[in-house]
């Protein structure tokens, strides 16, 4: 905890530097299930010095409510609002592209609810449906890597 009261004492020191801190959440807070040691009484010293936090995630395969389900268990308490995906770039991007109501096909996970949906996109993950997409996306998760990519390097042939 040496570290943590230097930081705490450091950041007391240059807190007025700061208009808000932002966090990474995977490796930064939480590792796994469990809290990085220091983060929960790091981000709670900040709370009572009431610093704006904000959190990115660059984990796109797990929607907010499911994220900060995670950091919940692990005892933070965040509000979703306080939390941006990489994935939230997916609305700006479909709205540019025109793909907005159009099926897209997703590879993986793109969270619960699912990133496309609140994009404005229709998900598909059936292979054979992959010809009537006007899109693929392309998630994390456990599923057939081979076969998926096959079919979509098949299909953009």
């Amino acid at each position: 905890m040496e570290v943590l009261a230097s930081l705490q004492n450091w950041f007391q020191v240059h807190r007025m530097d700061f208009d808000a801190v932002v966090f990474d959440v995977d490796g930064v807070l939480i590792l796994g299930e469990r809290p990085v040691p220091g983060s929960l009484e790091f981000v709670d010293a900040l709370r009572n010095r009431r610093t704006q936090l904000s959190l990115l995630t660059n984990d796109g395969n797990h929607s907010i409510a499911e994220k900060n389900a995670f950091l919940r268990h692990a005892g933070f308490n965040f509000r979703d609002q306080e939390i941006t995906s990489c994935a939230h770039g997916l609305v700006e991007t479909a709205e540019a592209l025109g793909l907005t109501g159009k099926a897209v096909f997703v590879a993986g996970n793109l969270g619960n609810p699912s990133y496309a949906t609140a994009a404005g996109l229709t998900p598909v993950t059936d292979l054979d449906a992959l010809s009537e997409c006007a899109a693929i996306l392309i998630g994390e998760d456990r599923y057939d890597w081979q076969t998926t990519f096959d079919a979509i390097v098949n299909h953009l042939i």
